[in-house]
Parts: structure tokens; sequence; C-alpha cells
């Protein structure tokens, strides 16, 4: 688009700066487009020249156009490549940055390899961002602000390599507040990995989409609560991905769940969940199978173990996780182990007492749910057998049982879950050919 620039400069009072003087002067800049816009322009300060572009001082700082406006109590611009369109320093205090409903503010800000050219757009009211809109930013005290949402955070610093990849971000003090009451806090967060675009959550791109995945991830001390009041903690999380082997590590300690205050849950797990999670994940490209061997859930009264050979999955590196739901993935073999030291005896009891049952009863009820009790083929009769025999001494006393699931042949894992939600029946020929297999542990 081209311009036509007018400018009006007065001079003030002279100023020594290393030796040299330059001229104190206040700049007022009005660009005219064709279209007639007008973007007002205002910096109190010192322009002078380097040898490697133009360097500007400045403070009370100003810069508006229509509902967009940018204001600054001081400004050091220097580097500035008419070529490349990039600058190479710029700093900032206690500056304001408005786009529309997007209002961005901060005490501080250092910005290495600024690219203009990144920002231009936003004048005409274009969506775009450069893959690598600069090389390296920090930030204190910084305030983001969008449609209601809004995030704060002590200090964020955050360095983009070559081609726009993070590498190397790091969060203090955070919080992330929603317009539904939803929120997150935490005092640490370090990561390295995907590509800026998708970092700024441009065109609704999914984090795992991008060329560059997380490569490695940790948390301290976050706190979260959704919407309905549900709560959770971690004293820290981290995710390592160990890269071309396909190989990944989820960790995370003294974890605590608090579920909806008025759900039904709730009343069954009064004091919440506590306790520490640990999964690896190993991925094929070449034949398409995901495991996760184990993914191990540890709590203070009771430990899950579960394995998942999973196929046919799209690559995780480059997908929406949400694919492995996809109609595609098959399950190749699941086994799942539970040792009870009171976490499900007190779910039990306490549905027990609501519902003004014994627990033997209870356990018979949750059988029938399942498969029920009626005739039927022989084969039906043994696999509920099976299903009675294993279940209700565990659900009336639980101490452990293993599951194992292992098909002839894959089957789609969606639907698997729809099916088995919507007639649990369906469990008792996965019983009967022997596909599925029930053993109760006892300690």
């Amino acid at each position: 688009m081209k311009r036509k620039w007018k400018w009006g400069l007065f001079l003030g009072t002279p100023l020594m700066v290393y030796g040299v003087v330059v001229a104190q002067a206040t700049l007022h800049v009005r660009a005219m487009l064709r279209e007639q816009v007008g973007i007002e322009s205002r910096i109190s300060g010192i322009v002078f020249p380097l040898g490697i572009g133009m360097a500007v001082i400045g403070s009370d700082v100003a810069w508006s156009h229509e509902s967009n406006r940018f204001s600054a109590d001081m400004l050091w611009l220097s580097g500035m490549n008419a070529g490349s369109g990039i600058m190479e320093t710029v700093w900032v205090k206690n500056f304001i940055l408005v786009m529309g409903t997007d209002t961005v503010t901060a005490s501080e800000v250092h910005v290495q390899g600024l690219e203009v050219a990144a920002f231009e757009t936003a004048v005409t009211g274009q969506s775009f961002l450069s893959q690598k809109p600069f090389s390296l930013l920090r930030g204190k005290d910084l305030r983001f602000s969008s449609k209601g949402d809004v995030a704060t955070f002590s200090r964020l610093d955050i360095s983009l390599g070559e081609h726009g990849q993070v590498v190397d971000a790091r969060a203090e003090d955070g919080q992330i507040l929603k317009i539904s009451g939803a929120f997150a806090n935490f005092s640490d967060v370090q990561f390295s990995g995907l590509a800026w675009p998708v970092l700024a959550g441009l065109a609704g791109l999914d984090v795992m989409s991008s060329p560059y995945p997380l490569k490695k991830l940790d948390v301290q001390g976050v706190v979260a609560q959704g919407s309905k009041g549900e709560k959770l903690s971690c004293g820290h999380c981290s995710l390592l991905n160990h890269g071309d082997d396909g190989m990944a590590d989820l960790i995370g300690e003294n974890l605590v769940f608090m579920p909806v205050p008025d759900g039904s849950f709730r009343e069954l797990l009064p004091d919440g969940m506590t306790g520490n999670l640990s999964l690896r994940l190993a991925y094929d490209r070449n034949t398409r199978v995901l495991v996760f061997d184990p993914l191990r859930v540890e709590t203070l009264n009771g430990i899950l173990d579960v394995e998942m050979k999973l196929g046919n999955v799209p690559d995780v590196q480059a997908g929406n996780p949400g694919l492995l739901f996809a109609g595609g993935v098959t399950l190749i073999k699941f086994s799942g182990t539970f040792e009870d030291s009171g976490l499900l005896l007190g779910i039990l009891q306490r549905r027990a007492e609501k519902l003004e049952i014994s627990m033997a009863m209870q356990a018979e009820t949750l059988i029938k749910d399942i498969a029920g009790l009626s005739g039927g083929r022989d084969s039906e009769i043994r696999s509920r057998r099976i299903l009675q025999d294993q279940m209700i001494p565990f659900l009336t006393h639980p101490d452990g049982v293993s599951v194992v699931f292992q098909p002839v042949k894959p089957i789609p894992l969606l639907g698997l879950c729809v099916a088995l939600s919507l007639q649990p029946e369906l469990v008792l020929p996965l019983l009967e050919r022997g596909d599925l297999v029930l053993d109760r542990k006892r300690h």
C-alpha cells in the first residue's frame, strides 16, 4: 500500500551524548494512506544515526490508529535496517498496546531481532504474524487480555531459533483467568519446541500440529480450577520428548484432584484424590504403533498400572492427540492392574450408604448393570458366571484385580468405546472367547 508521509520536526535544547551533540526533539509524524486513514505518532526524545542504522531514544511515546494504540514512558530503538525490516534492539518501559479487543501491558520489555514487517499488516486490519517475529523476548510484569480472558506473568523469556521454533522459554508467577471462571496459576514453567505461530495460537492451530513438537516441559506449583469448581494441583510436572526415537516420558508429582463441589462424584470422594502419575510413550513411525508402557497412578489408597498398545496411529509428533480416537485407530492389547488400599472401598461404602443398601447388594446391582443376570445361551451364562465369580467378591471387599484384553485381531478403539458404553452386555462374548480375562488379586 502506497503511503504519503508528512514529517514535522521540532528541535529543542541540544544534548551531549558520548561527546557528540545531537538534537533533543519532538518528532510528530502523520501518515496519510490512499484511503485517507490517519496514523498519529509522537516521540519526545533523541534521534541520531548509527553505523548500522538509526537509533531512537524516546520518552512519552504514543502511536494510534483507529481502535489500535501504543504508548510508553521510555523507548529505545537501535539498528533499524530498512532493507530487511529487522530492528536489532527494542527496549520499552511501562507500555500499553491495544489492538482491537486485545491489550498487552508491561513494566519492561526487551526484544532483539524484531521483525517490523510482522506488524505492518496489523495497521491495515489483516491477520498475519511472521514465522519468526523476534529472536529474543524478555518481559516483566506482563498482562495479556483478550475478550475477557486474562493472562499475567511476573517474568516471561522466549528465545526463537532460525525457523521460528522455541529454543527456550520460561514464565514465572503466572495466572490465566478465563471469563467462564476457570483459572490456572503456576510458579514456574520452562519448555522448548513448538513453532511460534502455534504458540501464538494463530488460525486455530493445535499445539501438536507444529513441525517442531514440544521437546521439554517442566512446570512447578500448578493450581487449576474448572468453570464448575473442580480443582487440580500439581507440585511438579514434567514432559520429556526424546525426539527421533519416538519415546516420551510424563511425570506428575504431588497431584491433588478435587471433584465438582456439588457433583455426585464429590460425595463419593469428599477428600479428593492425591497421588503421583508416570507415563512412558513409545511410537514407531514405521509400524504406526503407539505403546503406553506403563501408565502408573499411585495414590495414598491405591495403585493403578496400565499397559496399552494401539495400532494405525497418526504421527503423534505432527498430528492432533485427539486423533487417537479417530475411526482408524485400533486397540491391539490392553492390560490393567489395580491394587486397592482403601480408595475404592471408601467410594463403594459411601455409595451403598447413600442408596441404603448393603455392599453385597450393591455389587450384584453393578454386575446386573454391566451384563444382566437373566437366562440366555450357555455361553452367555458361562460368561456371566465368570463376571460374577471374579467381580462380586472384589466389589464387596476390594483388594486387587487385573484385566487383560487382547482381541484375536485389532479392533477400532472408538467403535469399542461407543459399543460398550451403549451396550455393556457386549463384554460377555469377549469373556467367552477369552479375549477378555478378569482375575481377582488378593493381597
